[in-house]
């Protein structure tokens, strides 16, 4: 499994983008802080955990699920599931 944090508040993505030594089904990428994502011009391999963000989805291709506040584009999705599993602790500090 294949966990990407990114922080930032307003994030472009576009370019190229290589995960390489599992299934897109088991990569996700999580925007915790974004309001806003732009994704363009790229062939995103994962899926993308972003609850807060308004996503502008113009040109490119997601192979893999998208969770969003809301988004708007033309750009394509392709239904891939993330079936991966995160492990945490099961303990809870309190503090």
């Amino acid at each position: 499994v294949v966990l990407v944090n990114v922080t930032g508040d307003s994030i472009n993505w576009s370019g190229g983008l290589t995960v390489t030594g599992t299934d897109v089904s088991n990569v996700l990428y999580n925007f915790h802080k974004a309001r806003q994502l732009r994704i363009h011009g790229i062939d995103v391999r994962g899926s993308i955990l972003a609850p807060r963000t308004e996503v502008i989805f113009n040109d490119g291709l997601i192979s893999g699920q998208l969770i969003a506040k809301s988004m708007r584009g033309t750009g394509q999705l392709n239904n891939y599931l993330f079936v991966g599993n995160i492990p945490c602790t099961t303990t809870i500090q309190n503090i």
